[in-house]
């Protein structure tokens, strides 16, 4: 039976990351043949299995059977979370996980997941992580160089490091840090300083330790999301700076927030902020991407790593056991790994690749082959769809989109 996707055009997000999201899997979802929001009452409206799809926020159970009810019944409501389950707006998804025939939230990482159990023993869950869009490809032959000044002359890769990626001003923190009881401040810079000492640890483990016993709170859901919202800042900011600040010397780019600009020295330039839909092309410039993993996860790897393979970038990442598992097991490396607790590795691992134009190519002729057949929004699109009872055509990525 056809199928037809529904999906919001735009968000309010950060660098427009969702509507750009949004986007990018509408577009593939018509290469797999659905309908892409058709109006109510149209031919494709009436034919097919209607498949809802929204992330992270949903404005209200009400918005939502307002969208749903024009075209009847939905056969999926799929909530695609791309944070921490401690985020989710939990009114709302108590609505939904109770009485929305076809509710099932998708997470882009499995760290602490099983919470969702305690809280919602009914509801569907699954582990689906992101994707990227065919043009974020690179022209394979802009990896064929044999020295710098070739490879700046035929790929444009005028950019040495790359680091894209967020962190708080100290005046943030302190808004962060004022949500948080005054008497588990203290304990929430313990908090901290096990997560930089111990980087294994999720925040849930953290939290067992360095909290006082018997503490307890009226809303503790919310209460477990400000303390996280406030500690993971602070680690993100401490490691993310130990990192920039290991690498001063070698040519660092930086994209983000305007925080980045404390950092800022000859050799590491702080590029403004930049909106996600053009971040495929900073990385197709750059010979190095450092591609960091999500501070609020122990486990898994951000969509900047998606992009960084996908650009062609010799990608340096932090080592996390789902990197290993899903990028590191090809016997020429996709990747370069490092420890977040030595940074000297990460510098030393760096100025390698900076020194070394066959290993970059080396390193990006490994990745793209394996970003193009198994982790575009095609691909993710495709297994959700399937596990709904939804059919699609088979779709090869387009060659001709790479270099766009």
């Amino acid at each position: 039976m056809p199928a037809c996707l529904h999906i919001p055009t735009q968000y309010q997000s950060r660098y427009s990351l969702l509507t750009e999201f949004c986007s990018e899997v509408a577009s593939e979802a018509r290469v797999l043949g659905l309908e892409v929001n058709p109006a109510p009452g149209s031919a494709a409206a009436a034919a097919g299995l209607h498949v809802f799809v929204l992330f992270n926020s949903i404005k209200s159970a009400e918005h939502m059977a307002a969208w749903i009810r024009p075209f009847g019944e939905a056969a999926a409501l799929l909530h695609w979370l791309v944070d921490h389950p401690l985020m989710l707006d939990t009114p709302t998804v108590d609505a939904f996980a109770s009485k929305q025939r076809g509710y099932q939230l998708l997470t882009v990482c499995p760290d602490d997941t099983h919470w969702l159990r305690f809280r919602w023993p009914g509801m569907v869950h699954f582990t689906m992580p992101h994707g990227v869009r065919p043009s974020a490809l690179a022209d394979e032959t802009t990896l064929e160089a044999s020295h710098a000044a070739t490879e700046a002359a035929r790929g444009g890769r005028d950019v040495g490091i790359l680091l894209s990626g967020w962190i708080h001003t100290r005046r943030e923190l302190e808004d962060l840090r004022s949500q948080v009881p005054e008497s588990l401040r203290a304990p929430c810079d313990a908090l901290v300083r096990l997560r930089l000492d111990h980087p294994e640890l999720s925040f849930g483990q953290a939290f067992e330790i360095a909290m006082p016993p018997g503490v307890r709170a009226s809303n503790h859901w919310l209460w477990l999301s400000s303390i996280m919202r406030y500690t993971v800042a602070v680690v993100n900011r401490e490691r993310r700076l130990r990192l920039v600040a290991a690498l001063r010397g070698l040519p660092v780019t930086l994209l983000g927030g305007e925080a980045w600009r404390e950092v800022e020295s000859d050799t590491t330039r702080y590029a403004g902020s930049c909106d996600y839909g053009d971040l495929p092309g900073w990385f197709k410039r750059a010979r190095v991407g450092l591609a960091l993993n999500p501070t609020q996860f122990v486990t898994s790897w951000s969509e900047r790593l998606l992009l960084s393979l996908a650009g062609g970038a010799a990608t340096l990442t932090d080592r996390r056991v789902l990197v290993e598992r899903d990028f590191g097991a090809s016997k020429a490396p996709m990747l370069e790994m490092f420890s977040v607790q030595h940074p000297e590795e990460m510098r030393a691992k760096a100025e390698g690749l900076l020194a070394s134009p066959e290993l970059r190519a080396q390193m990006a002729h490994q990745a793209l082959p394996e970003i193009a057949s198994k982790h575009l929004w095609r691909h993710r699109l495709s297994t959700i769809l399937n596990r709904v009872g939804v059919e699609t055509r088979a779709a090869e990525p387009r060659a001709q989109a790479r270099g766009v």
